[in-house]
Parts: C-alpha cells; structure tokens; sequence
C-alpha cells in the first residue's frame, strides 16, 4: 500500500534513477535539467534536506516500495484533503511519477 513518506537521504538513489530513467520523456515536454542536475544530484540531494531540517522546506514522496513512486487520482485526493497541493503534475505513461512540492511558510 503507498505511503506518504518524508524525504530522506535514503530515498537519493531511487529518486536519481528515476531522474535518468526518463530525462528523455521529461525533456520532450519541459527544459533539460542540465547534465549538472545529474553529476551534482547527491549535493543537491544533501542540501534540501538540509533545507527541510530547518523547516523552511517539506518534501515528501508517495512511495509503494522503497525504488517506486505513485501518482494517481486516488493518491491527489488525499493530498489535497490533507493540506498537500502539488506544485506541477507529471504523467508517464504506465510509468510511476515524481512529484516535488515545495513551499516556503
């Protein structure tokens, strides 16, 4: 069953892999991240939880196993019943999807 999970450094490697997995689909629809995205993911990584510790930030993932993310009509409901609004939505076709919400109180 998913989970709503904060953003750990634990959840870096999935996330990156994710990324590169589909960079291609990501950049057919939306500007290329950089190959700078890639090689500095792990700072990057490292630096919003940083952010996050400080409570200036939250990030979480909606996970159903700790190397898959989900994104369904179910999964948004209960984000927005819960307080949750994402900032962006990305759909991969029969693909699980990513989604960062960020704000700033």
């Amino acid at each position: 069953m998913p989970a709503l999970e904060r953003l750990s450094l634990d959840h870096g490697p999935a996330l990156l892999a994710f990324e590169r997995e589909n960079r291609a689909y990501f950049a057919a629809s939306i500007p290329d991240r950089g190959d700078n995205y890639f090689s500095d993911f792990d700072t990057r990584h490292r630096s919003l939880l940083a952010e996050q510790a400080t409570g200036s930030c939250h990030c979480h993932l909606l996970v159903e196993r700790a190397s898959a993310t989900v994104d369904n009509t179910a999964s948004l409901k209960v984000l927005r019943r819960t307080g949750f609004s994402p900032a962006g939505e990305t759909t991969l076709e029969d693909r699980p999807a990513l989604r960062f919400v960020r704000r700033i109180a």
